[in-house]
């Protein structure tokens, strides 16, 4: 008998939210569908609220992407928090400051939207061959080392990004927000 492979322990997926700031305090929250790289029948939904302080005023909503790495179980995720650091928004009609924020992660941001598009295609009734497997799961892996993640750590790492230009709102604000999770359920 072989021995059982542990399942890769990354996960990715896409989102939607919004959020706004008043004075020196702001709120966000945003929704996910998540998924396993090796097998899109292992998912979840993903909730994560976000609390911001720093100067700012306004409000928007954005599309996002998320990488999951050293994930053994959903579980593993409630109640933790992770730390987004300073970020700004510059949303006049277009969400400008997403372009300027992604400059840094646009390899990487390229990659998983290429990967999500596959992944959301066979959702909807394609079969993905094994190769496409393999390709899928290389992709979102290999982005783990851009986006400063790796798969070896004890804790998950969770990196969330907006996707450039896709949202809109009017929001002028410099912060530094961090994200709860709050919830984790079954879809």
């Amino acid at each position: 008998m072989g021995v059982m492979q542990e399942p890769n322990r990354v996960w990715f997926g896409l989102g939607a939210g919004g959020g706004g700031q008043a004075a020196v305090y702001g709120r966000s929250v945003v929704e996910f569908s998540v998924f396993a790289v090796d097998d899109l029948s292992r998912r979840f939904l993903l909730t994560l609220a976000g609390s911001r302080w720093g100067p700012g005023l306004g409000g928007s909503g954005a599309a996002y992407l998320v990488v999951i790495s050293s994930l053994k179980s959903r579980f593993d995720l409630i109640d933790k928090q992770f730390s987004s650091g300073w970020g700004f928004q510059l949303n006049l009609g277009g969400r400008w400051g997403d372009v300027f924020k992604a400059l840094g992660r646009a390899p990487a941001i390229v990659k998983l939207l290429k990967v999500a598009a596959k992944v959301f295609q066979t959702r909807i009734g394609k079969a993905l061959s094994p190769d496409g497997w393999k390709e899928l799961s290389a992709a979102v892996t290999e982005s783990l080392g851009s986006l400063g993640m790796n798969n070896t750590n004890p804790q998950p790492q969770l990196t969330a990004m907006q996707i450039p230009l896709v949202g809109g709102g009017l929001e002028v604000s410099l912060y530094n927000e961090s994200f709860t999770v709050m919830s984790v359920d079954e879809f």
